[in-house]
């Protein structure tokens, strides 16, 4: 009787330390699991609040003056693809720009 509850004691004693052994592994299963859920909610959150921000005070204009800022945004964004169509021409040729 005795060595029977001396065995079981032991094979106890084995699974919970096998047990143990596991732990640290399901604890950090469960630390990125957390981080995920923490990510997957607060990058929305994050996002929305960014945009909600950006549109808490729109400029507000006339309609000429609208037209006239679209027409100066137009015009620098041409500038802007003239420029890199300048640049990009230089970087093909080695550096030297053709007339």
């Amino acid at each position: 009787m005795y060595q029977l509850r001396l065995h079981r004691t032991v094979q106890v004693r084995r699974r919970l330390e096998q047990h143990r052994r596991r732990v640290p592994g399901l604890m950090v299963v469960s630390g990125f699991f957390v981080v995920f859920l923490l990510l997957a909610i607060g990058a929305p959150v994050l996002l929305w609040l960014l945009i909600e921000s950006e549109t808490d005070d729109p400029d507000v204009m006339d309609r000429q003056r609208a037209e006239a800022s679209a027409r100066a945004d137009s015009r620098t964004a041409a500038e802007n693809r003239a420029e890199d169509r300048r640049e990009s021409v230089g970087r093909v040729n080695g550096g030297r720009r053709e007339p």
